[in-house]
């Protein structure tokens, strides 16, 4: 160990002239213990006592908890004494001033000369690099000890527009995996509401006067919420869960000034025996963690809970906040256990006298590092692309096509030329920083971290605060002036603002351990798939009979119609063609969709990629997400068949919507649920004498999954619909495929034998065919009155003796079942 003694000395006394003391070390005494010779400053020694007082203990550091390095009792400080420092049988040495080391032998330490560190923060970083250098050279842990992720904590006084905007950018710029948020001051609805670009939210709200706490995780990381609670301390938790089973539970609390506490009240923070970091704002001052303050009680009954639980203080002495009139403090504490704290750092915040504090975490013992992802993908800068080269690079490549009537090989050079055109003419990227932090601010941002607390620094805060509010009020006035009630957009903006936001990426626990994101897309894909086998009773659907003279080709103008009404925004499907690329094609690429269009719809053929899709599950609010049920399946096909779909969706409709019965009121134009409820409230409010009124309200589970094709065909001929619509539809909806993804991680592919795949353009036209025979026989049911929304039903039967209402409703549902 003669290498790694001398190693650990060259790093101790580089750290400790970094901050400037002056001292002269001697040998490394007893086995790698960290000893100094001392200066002409005053210093501290240490005895030992059977047991320590809370108001004594100084901070530990926040080491790597392995089968060899373990914590012990502390001892007792007494400041000014001369005489060597003192050991019991547990093995823990002090450093003379600030700093706990543990030592895995038991044996008695006397006589060795010792040092009084600068601060508290040189000390513990003198010691980490001692013990982090002696641990590595024995083999004790491994370089990277565990997934690391990078963690920040704040109390904010208050979540303003502007400091919104400013704290996303600290987000994205430090790369921070989770932030502990406290006094929030929100009301309990918009708390629910409230969301981060690229982070999922869990907190609680106290009112918009004070407390309140939030947690903030990145939304690629698996989330499991904890409880809330809003008490003497407001505390919020949350689990993230890594790989190989590897868990850190974190905590943001937050205790008023005014608020006293005991352990016991304390204790209500314990939510695991596994890793867990707790960022508080506790108002409690102590010499563990605050050196500018005097120690109260509070501080006294936090130290000697954390001893008592096994928790270390990560603070480094630095202050966490600075008040014009009450100078520096440090309220607030990160506190861990089985897990190791390290670069904890206390930052200057311009938003608030409380500092920004940043550190990072590693947690369990695997040894690959935990990736950082970017927060987005990049994507497609559709406002800064070149559409007049586009234009001209996807009609030349569609020249070379020729008259190719295959339709599997046209569809696939088609597709070739606009995705090569795409890639050429339109820039891809990822904001490092979102778009409204300009240059004023950055430049400000660098002004203010130069400068110490001064008047200056005030005058450089106080504008920055003007440009955010400033920033703040256009961006939502733009907003605002661009609602319009026909919108969908604007409808989606409504509802982010008041709807509660769910979590991204929920935890999905098997046997208390987080599964793998592959694993995940795995059992959805096996799950949906499972659903869509064919029933045995059903039968494929018959051969379509068609002719010639009963072809009606696609015009140009049905085609345009179809590519004006594409969404912007939109996701693309397999093929990664973008509705932004269909709406810019030029004369000649046209041609060649019309043909490609023209000659599917003849031939009944549908290309093989415009039966693929893939299955994105999205958690229903309020479900858990262990249960693969509380998901609904979303699918993303081609956006060039979705243009086709349109145009024949509107054919069909033309021929069917007469057909229709009046009690289905899902999927048609200027209809929505205002139609049924209204028709509930009317047979409820209907005069009668003395009648009763009962009501059955039936939803099919699984009803799109679950539809059988043949089923489809025959309504459709019954309805005399085109033989080749009829054809093309059944081709559609027949041997589909499809791979569940869960994040970036897709799964294997899967064929689809039944149903209607949701996220579809003819979905929801050809669903309510089959369902409009079911409405015609309800209707021949006497006495009863039905209402369909899609595949919800309601059931009504009105009559002055309950036997009667009884019989109706079971009539009503032997048809249904």
């Amino acid at each position: 160990m003669g290498a790694a003694r001398a190693l650990s000395l060259q790093d101790a006394r580089s750290y400790d002239n970094k901050e400037g003391a002056r001292h002269t070390p001697v040998e490394y005494a007893g086995q790698g213990f960290h000893s100094f010779t001392a200066s002409a400053r005053p210093f501290h020694s240490f005895t030992a006592s059977a047991r320590p007082a809370a108001g004594d203990i100084l901070n530990p550091l926040a080491m790597p908890a392995t089968s060899t390095w373990c914590q012990g009792p502390v001892p007792r400080l007494i400041v000014g004494s001369q005489e060597p420092a003192e050991f019991l049988s547990f093995g823990t040495l002090l450093c003379s001033g600030y700093g706990i080391i543990q030592h895995r032998d038991q044996q008695r330490l006397a006589g060795t000369p010792f040092f009084t560190c600068r601060s508290l923060g040189t000390c513990q970083r003198a010691i980490s690099s001692i013990i982090r250098t002696k641990m590595l050279l024995s083999g004790d842990v491994e370089e990277n000890p565990g997934p690391s992720l990078r963690g920040m904590q704040w109390n904010c006084a208050g979540l303003s527009q502007g400091k919104r905007l400013a704290l996303h950018k600290t987000l994205v710029d430090e790369r921070i995996a989770f932030f502990l948020l406290s006094e929030i001051r929100m009301m309990f609805g918009e708390a629910a509401c409230f969301s981060v670009a690229g982070y999922q939210h869990h907190g609680i709200a106290r009112n918009c006067k004070g407390g309140g706490v939030s947690i903030l995780v990145r939304e690629d990381l698996p989330v499991e919420t904890g409880m809330a609670v809003v008490g003497l301390i407001e505390q919020v938790h949350a689990t993230i869960h890594l790989a190989r089973g590897t868990a850190l539970t974190v905590t943001s609390a937050y205790i008023p000034p005014k608020h006293t506490f005991t352990a016991t009240d304390l204790d209500t923070l314990l939510t695991t025996d596994g890793a867990q970091l707790i960022g508080a704002d506790a108002n409690a001052h102590a010499l563990a963690w605050d050196r500018a303050s005097p120690p109260n009680t509070k501080g006294e009954t936090l130290t000697q809970w954390c001893i008592d639980n096994q928790f270390l203080v990560c603070n480094t002495g630095e202050c966490t906040r600075y008040a014009r009139d009450h100078g520096e403090s440090t309220p607030d504490v990160t506190l861990s256990r089985n897990c190791t704290v390290y670069t904890w750092t206390s930052l200057y915040s311009p938003d608030n006298d409380h500092h920004h504090i940043f550190f990072d975490v590693i947690v369990g013992d695997d040894t690959d590092a935990l990736n950082y992802p970017r927060l987005r993908k990049p994507m497609y800068a559709w406002l800064k692309a070149d559409w007049r080269n586009f234009r001209l690079k996807v009609d030349e490549l569609c020249r070379k096509i020729g008259r190719e009537k295959n339709v599997n090989t046209l569809e696939q050079k088609l597709s070739s030329a606009i995705r090569i055109a795409t890639k050429v003419s339109v820039p891809r990227g990822c904001r490092a920083t979102p778009p409204h932090w300009t240059p004023e601010l950055a430049k400000l941002d660098e002004e203010i971290a130069g400068c110490g607390p001064s008047h200056r620094r005030e005058k450089f805060v106080a504008t920055r605060k003007q440009i955010l509010d400033r920033t703040t009020k256009k961006r939502w006035s733009t907003l605002c002036s661009r609602l319009a009630v026909s919108d969908r957009c604007s409808w989606h903006i409504v509802k982010k603002v008041y709807a509660p936001q769910p979590l991204t990426t929920p935890a999905v626990l098997v046997d208390n351990a987080a599964i793998t994101d592959y694993r995940q897309a795995e059992r959805f894909s096996k799950l949906y798939s499972s659903r869509a086998r064919r029933h045995p009773d059903s039968h494929p659907p018959a051969p379509i009979k068609k002719t010639a003279s009963e072809f009606s080709p696609i015009t140009m103008a049905e085609l345009r119609r179809s590519i004006k009404l594409l969404q912007s925004g939109s996701a693309a499907g397999p093929d990664c063609l973008y509705n932004e690329a269909l709406q810019h094609l030029g004369r000649t690429a046209l041609n060649v969709v019309l043909r490609l269009f023209n000659e599917s719809l003849r031939t009944g053929v549908v290309p093989p990629a415009w039966k693929t899709g893939v299955i994105i599950p999205i958690l229903k609010a309020g479900k858990k997400a262990e249960d693969l049920d509380s998901y609904r399946p979303v699918t993303l096909t081609s956006c060039l068949c979705k243009v086709m779909e349109r145009i024949i969706a509107a054919r069909l409709r033309d021929t069917v919507e007469s057909q229709l019965t009046p009690q289905q009121s899902g999927f048609r134009p200027g209809c929505s649920t205002l139609e049924q409820l209204l028709h509930v409230r009317a047979a409820l409010c209907r005069p009668t004498h003395q009648s009763r009124m009962g009501a059955v309200f039936v939803d099919y589970e699984k009803a799109f999954d679950t539809v059988d094709h043949d089923k489809i065909a025959r309504e459709m001929h019954r309805m005399k619909v085109s033989p080749h619509i009829v054809k093309w539809c059944v081709s559609f909806l027949s041997n589909r495929t499809g791979r569940g993804r869960f994040k970036e991680k897709l799964s294997r592919s899967r064929t689809f034998e039944r149903g209607v795949p949701q996220g579809t353009v003819l979905g929801p036209i050809v669903f309510i065919i089959v369902m409009n025979s079911l409405s015609q026989r309800l209707a021949e049911v006497p006495l009863l009155q039905h209402g369909f929304f899609a595949d919800d039903l309601t059931l009504l039967a009105r009559h002055t003796e309950r036997d009667v209402i009884n019989h109706t409703l079971q009539c009503g549902l032997n048809v249904v079942l």
